[in-house]
C-alpha cells in the first residue's frame, strides 16, 4: 500500500478519534496520547500486524501447497521502466524489521503469535493523561 493512503486513512481516523474525545485541534493533543488514552493502535501499525499475522499461515503450510508455490513464483519477462512497486515479501520483511518480530521464525505458531502479540498498543501509562 502506497504510503501516501497510509497517511489518507491515519489522518481520517485521528479526525475520528478527536471527534469521539471531543479533542479540537486548538487543544494541542497529541495523537500519540489520544489513541493511548482510547487504547487504540494506529491503523498502520494494524495493517502491519495483520499482515505479518497472514504471512505466519503462509509461512507455516506444505511447501506442495498454493499459497507456497504462488509466493516462490519466479516470474519472467521484463519490468517496466522506473523504480519498481514494493513486493508483497520486501512489505513483510520492512514489517518484521520494524516490529522486531525478525528474530522469531514463523514455523514457531506459538512464539509467532506472542511476539506478534506484544506489538499491542500498550495501556495508558501513569501521568500521560493529558486529557
Amino acid at each position: 500500500m502506497k504510503s501516501s493512503s497510509v497517511q489518507r486513512m491515519e489522518k481520517a481516523e485521528m479526525r475520528m478519534v478527536r471527534w469521539m474525545r471531543r479533542v479540537s485541534l486548538h487543544e494541542r493533543k497529541k495523537n500519540k496520547v489520544l489513541l493511548q488514552s482510547m487504547r487504540l493502535m494506529g491503523v498502520a501499525q494494524v495493517m502491519r500486524m495483520n499482515r505479518l499475522r497472514w504471512f505466519g499461515h503462509v509461512a507455516r503450510r506444505e511447501a506442495t501447497h498454493w499459497l507456497q508455490r504462488a509466493l516462490n513464483f519466479p516470474v519472467t519477462g521484463r519490468r517496466p521502466r522506473g523504480r519498481p512497486r514494493k513486493t508483497w515479501r520486501e512489505a513483510i520483511e520492512e514489517d518484521a524489521k520494524t516490529s522486531g518480530v525478525s528474530r522469531v521464525g514463523p514455523t514457531d505458531r506459538k512464539a509467532w503469535k506472542a511476539a506478534i502479540k506484544e506489538m499491542k498498543c500498550p495501556t495508558p501509562q501513569s501521568g500521560t493523561n493529558g486529557l
